[in-house]
Order: C-alpha cells, then sequence, then structure tokens
C-alpha cells in the first residue's frame, strides 16, 4: 500500500515522511522519484542501515529500527507481514544493555556469556582469553580426532544461525572430514525437506515471495500445525484473507482453530488419530481421482507417467475408499461415517472445478503435527495433492514448509546434517566430491564419503568424543533427553552461544561467547526462500564475537597445531589447506567480513550449477548490498514463481524440475507410501495406551504468552520472566475420569523407555485417545524417543509415543511430594527382589548388558504400564516411586538438599541394595544424568577454605567435571576423590572443614592424568603441581595416595587395593580395544567402555571401604620428605637405595613404616642402614644406577631412560615421548608428545610430573623443553604462503 497522490509532486506526499516505514518504503519503491527529494533519500537510507529481520521462526519478518518523539527506539515492520511481539522485542531480548535492565527489573540475574570461559582444575567454568579457550578447543577437538578418527567429532547447531555462521560450518565437514553433522531441522523440517526432493528432485520449496499464496488462495489448510502460537504473522496473514476457506487438520482444537472459527464460521477442523495423515491424503486423493476432479493436463505435462500409474492403484486399493479409512484412522470417540464424509467434502473443497472451469488454489502450511508423526512421505502426501490438483507453480497456491526457527531453511540447503554435504551433495557420490573439491579448492580425501550419524542416533554413538554446539539449547530440546545427557556427560563439549541457558555450565568444557542476532551481521532464508539481511543494530559485548568468526578463528588455531608434523600426520590432514580455507574470510586484524563469506557461498552455487543459485530472477547474484537495498522484501533467489513454467522450452511438456543441478531437470513423481510404512501407521496403540502429542504452549490457556515464547524459555526472559517448573499432561475430560484422575491431580506417565510424573489439567480441546504435553519444560524428552523414525531422515516421529497415564499410587505419591526414608527403603526392597529374582548375581545382570543394553529382559512395558497381578501392581507402584524420587531429585534443589541425608543414613543392608538397582533402574527409566548427582549424596563432600577464606564444597560430581579425560577416566576421578576423601577424613576427622594451604599429596598412581583430582583438593591447575604439592612416586603403590597435613607434618596413606582402574578382565580387554587400538575399535566396544565404567563405578561406591587398605595417621616431616623425594624410582629395590643415598632421616623411615610403605621385618636390613646413618643433606637426586646413568653417549642415555621409565607410564593411556633433540653445549634436551598425549588437554601434568623430573636427573641434562605447538618460525613460513589477511587471525 502506498499514500502517495501521484499527481503532485514528489516533495508534496502528504504525511509519507512521518508515514509507518513499510507505508513509506512501499512508496519509495512503487515512486522511486520521491527519491530525488534529499529528506526521501534520507529517510530511506536510515531505514534501510537500520533494517534487519525477526531471528524467531521461519517467517521471517522484516523490521527496521527508528527513534520515537522520546528518543527511544522502536522496532516497527517493514512489510505487510507485521511482527509479533518477539519481531517487536527483538532489542530487548538480544540487545545486551536493554536485557540486563529489562531481567534485573524481574530480579533475574545477567545471563550473557561475556568473556570465553574453559573448565578448570576445580570443575567450574573460568574466563580466559581468547586465544587460551580457543588453543583448548583445538586441542580438544584434535585430541578426539586423532584417537577415534574425523567421527568422533560432531557439530550440532541450531537454525538461527546466519547462512555464513552455517557455511563456516559446513566446511569443517569439508575439511577436517566431519561426516557428523546435526541441527534442530533435524527434529521438525528436514523431513519435509526429504518429501520435496521425493517429489521434485530437489529439496527446496516453490512457494511466492512474501507467503503470498496466503493471501490469494482459496482453500487455506493448516495441516499439523498451530500457527496462531508458533507462527503468528502467517496466521494473521491467512485471517486476513477473508475469501478463503480455512481448513485445520489437528487432533487436538489448538487456538488456531478456535480463533479461526471465531472470524469465519465456514472453518472446517478436520481430526483423526496420530499418524492417520498418510491414510487420510490417499483417501482423499481416491475421491478426487474418483470423480475425475484432478487437473489432466497439469499431470500431463508435469508428472512422471508411471508414478502416476502406480498412485492412481494404490489409490484404488479398498483401504483407501473414504469409509474403510475413516475407520482405520478415526479418534476413539470419533463417528468414522462423518469422518467419511469429511474426507469427501474435502476433496471436493479441494480438487472440484467450478461451472466455469476454474480449479480451487489450495495454499498448504504444514509442520510438525505431520512431520513429526509421519515422515518425509507422510508430507509427500500432501505435495501429492498439490501435484494431482494443479496447483504448482501457480499463484496462490503451493506448500509453505514454515520451520520454527528463522534460518532452518539454509540448514537443509546448505546439507547442514549428517545425510548430505554442502548443497545437498551425496558424500557417498564420487562425482559430487568431486565436484565440490574442485570447485572449493580442497583435496578430495578431506571430504567425507559416507554419511555421519544422524540426529537420531546421536545420543546412541560412544565414538563421538568432541561436539561443538552453536547457539542451541543442547539439553532439553532432544527426545530421549536423559540417554542425550549421558553422551554429553562422556564427550568434550564446546559451546558456541550468547546466553547461559540451561545445563550450559553443567557440560561444557569450553564455552566461547557470541554475538546475539541484533548484534551480528548475515543473512537469513526463511520459509518462502526469500534472502534476508539481519544487520547489526546493538552493540556487542566486548568479547562477543560472530559464529563465523569464532569458527574460522578455531580452524585457524587448530592449523596451528597441526604444524606440528605428528598432529598432522595422525589427523591426515594438510594444515595449509585448513589455514587457506578458512583464513580468507578474515581481515587483517582477524575479523570476519561477512559479506565476504556471503559471497562466496553465491559464488559457489553459480558454480556448481544449484538448483538454488543464489541469484534473482534475472540471473544476477545475491549480495549483502542487493539485500540491504531491497530491505523489506528481501530477494528470493530464483524468483517468484520456482515452478510456474508448465511445459519445457519446446512447449510440450516434460522435464520441468531440476534435480541438485538447475540444468538437469525432470519430472514430478507421485509418491507412493510403501504398505509395511502404511500399515505401520495404522496399527493401534498397545492397549490402554494414548498418543502423546507434544507442542509449544498449553491448548486454550496463555496464548498470547504462548505466542512470545521462543523455542527455549531464554531468549524471553525479559519478556515473561521465568516459566513456572510445573509440569501438566493436558487431558479430555472424559478421558481423565476413564483413567481415574482429576484436574490438579499427580499422574504417573509412562513410555516405551522413560517415565515421569506431570499434574492431570483437564482441558476439553485434547482429543480422547491423546495426551498433550508443552515441550518447553523439558520433562516431556524422557518420554519421546528414536525408536520410530522416518526412514529416509531419521527424523523421529515423536507425536506418535504410546504412553500410559495412572493415578499415582501411596508409595508413589509419598516420594513425590518429599523424600522420606520409609518409603525410599519400601520402594527399593521390592525393585531390587525383583531384580534379583531377574538376576541372581551382579553377573547375571552384566551379562545382559553386554550385547544388549535396551533389551528389556528386566520390567518390560507391559508389567509397568498394565501390570496384571498383585506382585506385577507391588512392582509397578515400586518402580513409579523410583521415577518419582529421580525426577524431583534431579529438578529441585530443595528436594535434593533432603533426600541427601536419607542416602547416607540408610543402613548398610538398605543401602547396598539401593546401589545394586540403582543404575539397572536408571538405565531403564532414561534417568542417566541423576547417578553421579545421587552417587555423590553417598559418598559426601569436603568443605576446603582457600586462603582468601573463601568455602568451597568438594564433593564426586565436582571431582568428575574436574577430571581430565572424563569420558575416558571418569572412574579414576571417581576412585581417587573417594579415596582422598577417607584419606581426609581419617586425617582431620568426617565433616571437617580442611584448609587447602595444609594439603599435599603424594600419588603413585601408574595414569599420570590422574594428579587432576588432587589438583581438584589443593585449588591449583594440574599443570602447575610441582614437588611443592605433590609427588609422584609409584614406589608407593601404583595405586596409592599420601594424604599430608602440612601444618602439623601428619600424613594418612590409602591404598585403592581393588585397583586404579578396577582389575577387571572386561575393562581391561575393553580399555585395551578403544585407548590402545584408538580407530580399530568398534562402536560397540567404545559403548560397552563406557557401560562398564559405570557399572564399576556403581559397584565402586557401593563396596565402599572394601576398596582401601588405610594407613595412618602417622607423623611425616613433609619439608624433608620434599626435598629429598621429589622423584623417586617405582620398584622397591631401586626406591629403598634411593632411600638410602639420599639420606632421609630414621624419623622420616619411621613414616614410611607406619604409612605400610615400608615393612619392618622385610626392610629392616634397609632401615638399620638409614638409622645407622642418621639424616644428612641429601644427595643429588637419581633415579638409576651410575653405570647406567653414564654408560654410553648422552644420546643413549636419555634414549635408554625415555624406554625404561616414561613409555611404560605413558603407554597406558596410549601415547609415547619422542626426543627431538640434544643440545649437549646447554645440556637442552627437546621432547614432544605423540599418540593421545600429543593434544591431550592435561599432558602438561604428565610432562612436570613424570617426564621432566625423570629427565632431569640424567647427568649432563639442564633443561627439558617442550614442544606443543608449532614454532614461530613454521607459523612465519605459513603466513608467507597464505593470503596477507590472514596474518593477524593467528
Amino acid at each position: 500500500m502506498t499514500i502517495v497522490d501521484t499527481s503532485s509532486p514528489a516533495g508534496e506526499a502528504t504525511g509519507l515522511l512521518t508515514a509507518p516505514p513499510v507505508e513509506f518504503m512501499a512508496s519509495v519503491r512503487d515512486h522511486p522519484d520521491l527519491l530525488s527529494n534529499p529528506l526521501f533519500a534520507e529517510r530511506a537510507d536510515a531505514l534501510k542501515s537500520r533494517s534487519s529481520v525477526c531471528s524467531y521462526c521461519g517467517v521471517g519478518c522484516p523490521y527496521t529500527v527508528e527513534t520515537d518523539a522520546r528518543g527511544r527506539e522502536e522496532v516497527l515492520p517493514l512489510s505487510d507481514l507485521g511482527l509479533c511481539v518477539k519481531g517487536k522485542t527483538s532489542l530487548m531480548t538480544g540487545g545486551d544493555t536493554e536485557r540486563v535492565t529489562r531481567l534485573a527489573r524481574r530480579g533475574i540475574a545477567d545471563d550473557r556469556i561475556r568473556a570465553p570461559m574453559i573448565r578448570g582444575h576445580d570443575g567450574k567454568m573460568k574466563e580466559v582469553s581468547w586465544d587460551e579457550a580457543l588453543d583448548r578447543a583445538a586441542w580438544l577437538f584434535l585430541h578426539a580426532r586423532e584417537w577415534v578418527g574425523p567421527d568422533a567429532v560432531a557439530v550440532y547447531g541450531n537454525g538461527q544461525k546466519t547462512i555464513e555462521a552455517i557455511w563456516m560450518a559446513s566446511l569443517y565437514k569439508l575439511v577436517f572430514k566431519l561426516p557428523t553433522m546435526g541441527a534442530n531441522s533435524e527434529h521438525c523440517l528436514t523431513s519435509a525437506g526429504a518429501a520435496h526432493q521425493l517429489n521434485f528432485g530437489n529439496e527446496a520449496s516453490f512457494t511466492w515471495s512474501q507467503f503470498d499464496e496466503l493471501l490469494e488462495c482459496d482453500v487455506a489448510v493448516m495441516h499439523g500445525t498451530n500457527p496462531y502460537v508458533t507462527f503468528p504473522q502467517a496466521y494473521e496473514k491467512i485471517k486476513r484473507n477473508t475469501r478463503a476457506v480455512k481448513v485445520v487438520i489437528d487432533p487436538t482444537r489448538s487456538d488456531t482453530v478456535s480463533g479461526l472459527e471465531a472470524e469465519d464460521p465456514r472453518t472446517i477442523h478436520i481430526r483423526f488419530r496420530q499418524g492417520g495423515d498418510v491414510l487420510f491424503n490417499l483417501s482423499v486423493a481416491r475421491v478426487i481421482l474418483d470423480a475425475g476432479w484432478e487437473d489432466r493436463d497439469s499431470l500431463k505435462a508435469r508428472v512422471d507417467p508411471e508414478s502416476e500409474a502406480a498412485f492412481r492403484a494404490l489409490c484404488a486399493e479398498d483401504r483407501c475408499a473414504p469409509e474403510e479409512a475413516a475407520r482405520r484412522i478415526a479418534l476413539p470417540d470419533q463417528d468414522p461415517a462423518k469422518l467419511a464424509r469429511t474426507i469427501r467434502d474435502y476433496a471436493e473443497l479441494l480438487a472440484k472445478p467450478r461451472e466455469n472451469g476454474y480449479r480451487p488454489r489450495a495454499a498448504f502450511v504444514s509442520s510438525m503435527g505431520i512431520n513429526q508423526s509421519t515422515g518425509a512421505l507422510g508430507f509427500s502426501t500432501n505435495l501429492n495433492l498439490l501435484l494431482l490438483t494443479g496447483n504448482v507453480g501457480r499463484r496462490g497456491a503451493g506448500s509453505m514448509r514454515i520451520a520454527g526457527q528463522s534460518n532452518a531453511t539454509s540448514e537443509l540447503m546448505l546439507g547442514f546434517n549428517g545425510r548430505k554435504l554442502v548443497f545437498n551433495h551425496d558424500p557417498d557420490n564420487p562425482e559430487h566430491r568431486t565436484a565440490l573439491a574442485r570447485v572449493l579448492n580442497l583435496p578430495e580425501d578431506n571430504i567425507p564419503d559416507h554419511v555421519g550419524t544422524p540426529v537420531s542416533k546421536m545420543a546412541e554413538d560412544d565414538r563421538i568424543y568432541c561436539m561443538i554446539f552453536i547457539g542451541t539449547q543442547m539439553t532439553k530440546n532432544m527426545p530421549r533427553v536423559g540417554h542425550w545427557s549421558r553422551r554429553m556427560g562422556r564427550a568434550f563439549n564446546i559451546v558456541i552461544d550468547s546466553f547461559l541457558g540451561d545445563g550450559v555450565l553443567e557440560h561444557a568444557d569450553v564455552l566461547l561467547p557470541s554475538m546475539t542476532y541484533v548484534e551480528r551481521t548475515g543473512v537469513i532464508q526463511r520459509g518462502d526462500r526469500t534472502l534476508q539481511l539481519q544487520q547489526q543494530l546493538s552493540t556487542p559485548p566486548e568479547n562477543a564475537w560472530a559464529d563465523e568468526q569464532i569458527l574460522a578463528r578455531l580452524a585457524l588455531k587448530i592449523a596451528e597445531r597441526l604444524r606440528d608434523p605428528d598432529t598432522e600426520e595422525l589427523n591426515e590432514v594438510d594444515p595449509d589447506v585448513v589455514h587457506r580455507t578458512f583464513s580468507r574470510y578474515l581481515d587483517n586484524a582477524g575479523q570476519i567480513m561477512p559479506g565476504k563469506v556471503f559471497d562466496h557461498v553465491v559464488e559457489t552455487s553459480r558454480a556448481l550449477d544449484m538448483y538454488c543459485r543464489l541469484e534473482d530472477a534475472d540471473g544476477t547474484p545475491v549480495s549483502h548490498e542487493t539485500l540491504r537495498d531491497n530491505a523489506g522484501n528481501g530477494v528470493q533467489w530464483g524468483g517468484d514463481g520456482r515452478y510456474a513454467a508448465a511445459e519445457d522450452e519446446s512447449g510440450a511438456g516434460g522435464s520441468v524440475f531440476p534435480g541438485i543441478r538447475k540444468s538437469q531437470t525432470h519430472r514430478a513423481r507421485l509418491v507412493c507410501p510403501p504398505d509395511e510404512f502404511i500399515e505401520r501407521l495404522e496399527a493401534p496403540l498397545p492397549p490402554g495406551t494414548l498418543s502423546l502429542i507434544s507442542g509449544r504452549g498449553r491448548p486454550g490457556r496463555q496464548a498470547k504468552r504462548g505466542r512470545g515464547r521462543y523455542n527455549s524459555g531464554i531468549k524471553t526472559l525479559p519478556i515473561y520472566g521465568l516459566d513456572p517448573d510445573d509440569h501438566f499432561v493436558e487431558l479430555h475430560p472424559d478421558e481423565a475420569a476413564a483413567h481415574g484422575l482429576s484436574d490438579g491431580d499427580p499422574t504417573r506417565v509412562v513410555a516405551g523407555h522413560g517415565a515421569v510424573v506431570a499434574e492431570v489439567s483437564l482441558n476439553p480441546r485434547i482429543a480422547r485417545g491423546t495426551a498433550f504435553i508443552d515441550f518447553v519444560p523439558g520433562e516431556v524428552n524422557r518420554l519421546t524417543d528414536y525408536v520410530e523414525s522416518d526412514s529416509i531422515t531419521h527424523q523421529s516421529l515423536i507425536k506418535r509415543t504410546p504412553v500410559h497415564i495412572s493415578p499415582l499410587r501411596p508409595l508413589e505419591s509419598r516420594l513425590w511430594k518429599w523424600p522420606d526414608a520409609e518409603t525410599l527403603i519400601a520402594a527399593t526392597n521390592i525393585v531390587f527382589e525383583d531384580w534379583h529374582a531377574t538376576f541372581p548375581t551382579l553377573e547375571d545382570w552384566v551379562d545382559s548388558q553386554r550385547d544388549n543394553p535396551n533389551n528389556q529382559s528386566w520390567l518390560p512395558n507391559d508389567r509397568l504400564r498394565d501390570p496384571q497381578d498383585d506382585l506385577s501392581r507391588s512392582l509397578s507402584e515400586a518402580v513409579g516411586a523410583l521415577t518419582a524420587f529421580f525426577q524431583r531429585y534431579s529438578a529441585d534443589d530443595a528436594y535434593k538438599a533432603a533426600a541427601g541425608p536419607i542416602l547416607r543414613d540408610l543402613d548398610a543392608a538398605n543401602r547396598e541394595r539401593f546401589l545394586y538397582i540403582i543404575l539397572p533402574v536408571i538405565r531403564r527409566l532414561d534417568y542417566h544424568s541423576v547417578l553421579h548427582l545421587i552417587l555423590s549424596d553417598f559418598v559426601g563432600g569436603v568443605t576446603v577454605v582457600g586462603a582468601d577464606g573463601e568455602k568451597t564444597e568438594l564433593n564426586l560430581l565436582s571431582a568428575h567435571k574436574s577430571a581430565v579425560l572424563e569420558f575416558k577416566e571418569e572412574i579414576v576421578a571417581i576412585q581417587l576423590f573417594i579415596a582422598a576423601k577417607r584419606g581426609l577424613d581419617r586425617l582431620f576427622g568426617p565433616d571437617s572443614v580442611v584448609n587447602r594451604d595444609d594439603l599435599a599429596f603424594v600419588s603413585g598412581v601408574a595414569i599420570p592424568c590422574a594428579g587432576d583430582v588432587p589438583a581438584h583438593f589443593l585449588g591449583i591447575s594440574p599443570a602447575d603441581l610441582g614437588a611443592a604439592l605433590l609427588v609422584h612416586s609409584r614406589a608407593i603403590g601404583n595405586s596409592s595416595l599420601i594424604v599430608v597435613d602440612r601444618k602439623r607434618n601428619r600424613a594418612v596413606h590409602v591404598d585403592v587395593v581393588t585397583g586404579v582402574l578396577p582389575k577387571d578382565p572386561e575393562l581391561t580387554h575393553l580399555r585395551g580395544a578403544v585407548i590402545n587400538r584408538k580407530r580399530a575399535a568398534t562402536g560397540h566396544e567404545h559403548s560397552r567402555f563406557f557401560d562398564r565404567l559405570g557399572e564399576l563405578i556403581a559397584d565402586y561406591v557401593r563396596t565402599g571401604d572394601e576398596n582401601f587398605a588405610i594407613h595412618g595417621p602417622t607423623d611425616l616431616d613433609w619439608t624433608e620428605y620434599r626435598e629429598k623425594l621429589s622423584f623417586s624410582p617405582a620398584n622397591k629395590r631401586g626406591f629403598l637405595q634411593h632411600l638410602i643415598k639420599q639420606r632421609i632421616s630414621p624419623a622420616l623411615a619411621d613414616s614410611f613404616v607406619g604409612l605400610g610403605i615400608l615393612d619392618a621385618e622385610k626392610d629392616a636390613e634397609a632401615l638399620q642402614t638409614i638409622r645407622a646413618a642418621g639424616a644428612g643433606d641429601a644427595a643429588i637426586p637419581t633415579v638409576f644406577e651410575e653405570d647406567e646413568l653414564y654408560a654410553g653417549t648422552l644420546q643413549e642415555r636419555v634414549d635408554r631412560v625415555v624406554e625404561s621409565v616414561i613409555a611404560p607410564v605413558l603407554a597406558n593411556d596410549g601415547g609415547r615421548l619422542d626426543v627431538l633433540g640434544i643440545d649437549e653445549g646447554i645440556g637442552e634436551l627437546q621432547v614432544r608428545f605423540v599418540g593421545s598425549c600429543a593434544n591431550c588437554p592435561y599432558s602438561l601434568l604428565s610432562m612436570e610430573q613424570i617426564v621432566k623430573p625423570t629427565l632431569l636427573a640424567i647427568p649432563g641434562i639442564q633443561r627439558v623443553s617442550h614442544r606443543a605447538k608449532a614454532r614461530d618460525r613454521e607459523l612465519e613460513d605459513a603466513r608467507k604462503k597464505a593470503p596477507s589477511a590472514s596474518v593477524a587471525a593467528e
């Protein structure tokens, strides 16, 4: 709409300078002569320079920012789409200053990530420089990749990244050969893209610009979507089309249904059971074909005739007749005859030509309701209807696949998933790999030649040891969330984000602060293929970088480490290739140039002749400049009406739809879902179960608030504050009554693998036979699973999850309300008796886990959901009670605080029974994340006080988080924490407060990395540990610790008699496979390795003091120990000789006897020699006999020491030490780690505690230099080879 009086001179356009921006820009576009007036040109430039696009959903509403009369910045729409509350509040939710102010008003702390952080020795995140954080991330990335191979690293992102960020992440796949990438779009949009590929040969949509179908269609179909809440401005546009009949296909009477019915009584609400969409659409097609309403001219010109014939045959089958289809898909309270009439009426509405031959224009908005219940094949059945009725490439008609996130469409286009490479090339197609290598100047060997792990399988892929998360809610939005937490807990997690979302501080190992959607500049592609420029409108925090800059700079840091020849060889990646690929996007200051990144994306799409050539209708390449000039409209690649041409150049029809290449065209296909797939969807749910539907918000409840909420609650905190912790299950009143439930009742909800407790909310909008849960609070994803997934994309069909609902029984109700010892013991004993009857010994249960841990030989679904006898009913109630306990324990701090003392006070018999069953129950109910919390409460904590007087509570969980290689050696961290705690309890008394300055440790543990646990108690970095605070001496026992009170010169010796790394044959075998054979280990061996560690950890806590032999406390002069025994030989004979040579005092020798390190009888001769000599000045510390140290050349001596002392220790972890050279003139020895130690984040600990003391004992060696990274000279050589723009980036 314009407001210009074209009969007046341009400068006299009444009121235009103060008109709303959308009207002003529309007038300027329609009357460009207005810009000859400087005032008009100035305002147009101002609006364009401050224009952007909402980052919420795939509608992508454009806006601009102007200052109002009071000097306040105001977000205003730039198109007829308008803005919902999320768009209007973009500066509030994403602008740094405004967000902090708004949060403070609500009493919420600043949640912005303001500096790079890494996980420190104390298990907590600490702020560091960008260089240190990127170096740590590069270290973790390469360490995992060297260990397992490229499959060890996965990248996961959200759908609100810019194209520039998606491109940069996608290059990781091509440069580092990473097959596994995942995105939020794989939960929702990916099946829609696959459906388009099935029908048309490529994933892209064929919508008209500005979603004009919604205004111009005759029939607006909303299939499996609730746009009132999820896509508010698309809903508003549909509502403005008063001509169109609105059809909503949804088992729930959503806010969309009630809103449209209130506006237009012609609105049709069609309901049937979940998964019935395929048979419903086939039945609609049957009616169309039987009536002869199909568009035969369009079919002849556009559709492959063989596929048409097959489709006609499928629709002619008896099951597709409306009456039969209705019988199969009707809801429990639905009349099949009425549903059959609805099918016929709907077919007529879509397809019946009018008297003048005019065919109705149908526009479909399809979303998660159909995607997450029937997948790509289900979505294809809607595209079939459009092909059948001639509504492909026709103005006012088409299919709009609007995603829940603003740029999810670009994730599909750029292949940001495990199935595809960039621009949807297939990894297993050699021609595709060759084309990408040629255009991008990459070695073809760098490009993966196989598909990666899909999102649906990531939680189960225990070969993934490093995950890079980009701006996503990584803990709550995943089906089978407990299993997903298990995966994150065993991987290095590099998190790129703006805000401290749920679980970030718990799971991140490196945290890299990114810009928000109003602080960055980049391109967003919304659901209609329109490219729009998101511009920086707000100043970011000083340390925040754009996502793509973080990824580029991280890649350069990885390249820096790859300058080490061994690191390069292990990774099989050329650092020059990495540097060349990523440095091209950075300026001389190391800052990203987003316009240059986008230009390269566009250039690549054209060079590859992609179906999605990023150019306008005239073939002009799109750029940041053209998008800025077209603010409000954007540029739709390929132009409006992408499939509008019904004929080929000859006019004869035929191949009109492009495949992956724009020039390779073919006919569309009518897709026939396989019989097995249709039958699976038709199959009834298990008896007594309901179909679980999850969605955003609560139908009919606080709909306006739901409109203002992002996918996770964190972005809308400034608008509405914190979401309540309540978890509701919405049920139809009749359904609730049938299950004996009333409004407000807590109820047990059980799925195939998990269970939760939720509060019943009676809601007549919910269909009988279904239950509805809001997915944002997160507990719903303890029920959802990937067991049933799309056969093409592996997208989880979570909206077909069967659940059983029942009132809480007495045990469940009591433990849900508050922790109660008597109830917990009763539930534990019932479950233990059944477990023990099934598995007479612990080994019997372990055997059941070895080959098929998901096998439900114990607690099968039927027995939990629908118990048929008293014993089963008692068991089901007890398991439900433990479910309630786990859920409240993990989510409610007050509940956990009350439960902790109950767990610690259990008597020996009940403690043992609980610890026997905890892991089997947790695995069965998907509560993996609660294991370490509960075990930590059993073990108890230690309070330490630093020099500043600050108290810190250390516990098993914090030690686990601080442990190096926690995915590999978590049991070592736990064993040593408990051992150290036992020593501290003996030394200082239980529950004592310990001053850190009083502590020192001697560690005999053969695994050098294990020094991180003493470091955790000492409050210092493991790499800083020297002889002043920790001495490494295997002579005390290779599974031993000496805990020292330096202030009182007292000590306790704790020997882990069961072994640090337990003496377990299976673990020894698996460790050999996973740690030593690395890439040769199978996925099952990796998975079983982790599971076995969990089993041994639980058993270790259960057996308690049986694991230890404790000696002391006894006197020990720490000063003398530190001065004379900073390093000792490992073998007993050498150790005794060393004590004599070092002239230790008789008192120190007596201390060794009191600590059980020396035996008064067996070592009597050595003790007598020590006592006779008395104390004296220590000799120069040596480790070997003199003839060994002085025999041969210095090189030979060094080689002998490395091989006999250092190599066996490092080999424990699959590492080794290389001697690079010796400068005999100054006595300098240069060494470097290779193998697993090469990029281990804590190899410096091994260097300080093992390598340096050993090598410095060799006469002639004065200094040991460790090379962990490339030398300056090597970096300078690299700079000379690379473009000048990249120099500063290093």
